[in-house]
């Protein structure tokens, strides 16, 4: 069981309503103008994955694991694109909707040579059960599931205490029409939007993520036989185009670098603890000329997340 990722953002501002209301010629102070109201996203996700493998000879081994999951999401503050949803009572400020789901990952590794490795292992995407509360903001009545992906890399034993190794991976967000559906256009914003293209649409208006690529590179240095050391890189570019920058503050997903730095400690007999740091450089988006009244739109985000671990051998 583990997280697989997961985004909040909390703002004290409406700060789309403060713009819409700065466009349409009104002030701080004026009637009509926002003085309250929040603004975020919060979305997480656990995965259990019970996974079974086989070795078939000295050279091949595979594996596969079912992936059962439990999703979280709420969000607040998106009153003012009442007029863009298909259905503006499941838009907004629902509280939290929990949702489950499931998929399968497949993989296998080659001994190439007696010091490398091959690997690859692809997920399928992870359909999750129709969001119940918030069928007027994912497309076609509530759909969020997670995207598919898949990895090849090699490691190579460089001697009997150092592993390298190096992956590359594609996330097909893009292919996920919540995540991967365009924002909205200019006309679409005054008021021209088709039934399908609504929030909520069979086609409606995501939040125009690309497909990525991520590039990662990792070592292990067993130090001793009770402690291990590791450290990783992974580089990849934005998932958020800079023509879709209008919905980019909500959700926020910039950065284009981590650096993760861990340890294992044996504890003795079968029990170990591990710790490991992680931290993604800060990264923006921007687009100088918005389809929100060619308003300016910048996002700037960065990450730090902290992983603890137990495990024991049977």
């Amino acid at each position: 069981m583990y997280a697989n990722g997961g985004l909040n953002t909390s703002y004290g501002r409406d700060f789309y309503g403060e713009a819409a209301a700065r466009i349409a010629g009104k002030h701080p102070g004026d009637p009509g103008f926002p003085t309250r109201g929040k603004l975020g996203v919060d979305f997480s996700q656990v995965v259990m994955a019970p996974s079974a493998a086989y070795r078939i000879n000295e050279q091949w081994t595979v594996g596969i694991a079912p992936l059962m999951l439990l999703q979280k999401f709420s969000v607040r503050g998106l009153a003012n694109f009442a007029g863009l949803s298909a259905d503006a009572t499941s838009l907004s400020n629902r509280g939290a909707d929990y949702e489950i789901g499931g998929g399968v990952r497949i993989g296998a590794i080659y001994q190439l040579l007696p010091n490398v490795r091959l690997g690859a292992q692809y997920s399928s995407p992870i359909f999750v059960h129709h969001y119940t509360k918030y069928n007027g903001l994912f497309v076609d009545g509530g759909v969020l599931d997670s995207p598919a992906q898949f990895t090849v890399g090699a490691a190579w034993n460089a001697t009997s205490k150092l592993t390298v190794a190096f992956d590359f991976q594609r996330i097909l967000y893009g292919d996920v029409d919540t995540i991967g559906n365009p924002g909205p256009s200019v006309a679409e914003l005054n008021g021209v939007i088709s039934a399908a293209r609504r929030l909520g649409g069979s086609q409606g208006i995501g939040f125009g993520w690309t497909n990525q690529s991520v590039y990662k590179v990792g070592a292990i240095y067993k130090y001793s036989q009770q402690l291990t050391l590791r450290l990783g890189w992974n580089h990849c570019e934005s998932t958020v185009p800079s023509d879709q920058a209008l919905l980019a503050p909500l959700v926020p997903a910039p950065m284009q670098n981590d650096l993760t730095a861990g340890l294992s400690f044996r504890l003795g007999g079968p029990h170990e603890v591990s710790i490991a740091y992680m931290h993604s450089f800060g990264a923006t988006t921007r687009n100088e000329r918005t389809n929100f009244f060619n308003v300016p739109v910048k996002a700037w985000a960065a990450a730090d997340g902290l992983n603890l671990g137990y495990s024991r051998d049977f």
